[in-house]
């Protein structure tokens, strides 16, 4: 079974672009325009990475960023007017990862597969805690 990503940013081109990239990368992709569908989506789908914009409409990136890691969910977040305090926020509150738009689709995809692998191995610990 493929790795999943959820994808959230309001711009539809990115979601279509980034998301096009990550399915010929043979990853199973959803895409969402704001953080509350993102969470609803997160919730039904528990994909391994979500890929998060800084900047939504609605609830911002870092509120949905505690929201998603009180899930124990993996991000890596997205965004177009990053600098190093809001970085520093996001990597203390769990992020996974803060890449600048426009990003390099390689480290993005490099970035992702890492932490696919991580949340992976995770979740594999876990099912074997259980059974034992």
């Amino acid at each position: 079974m493929p790795d999943s990503v959820l994808l959230i940013d309001d711009d539809v081109g990115v979601l279509r672009a980034v998301g096009t990239v990550f399915e010929r990368a043979g990853y199973e992709v959803a895409r969402e325009l704001d953080a509350e569908s993102g969470l609803a989506a997160y919730d039904r789908l528990r994909p391994e990475v979500v890929v998060l914009d800084l900047h939504l409409p609605g609830m911002d990136g870092l509120e949905a960023l505690r929201r998603f890691r009180e899930r124990n969910a993996a991000v890596i977040l997205l965004t177009g007017h990053g600098d190093v305090a809001t970085a520093v926020q996001a990597m203390q509150l769990g992020a996974e990862n803060f890449l600048a738009k426009p990003m390099d689709v390689e480290h993005l995809l490099a970035a992702v597969a890492r932490v696919a692998d991580k949340v992976r191995l995770r979740r594999l610990n876990e099912l074997l805690l259980l059974r034992s």
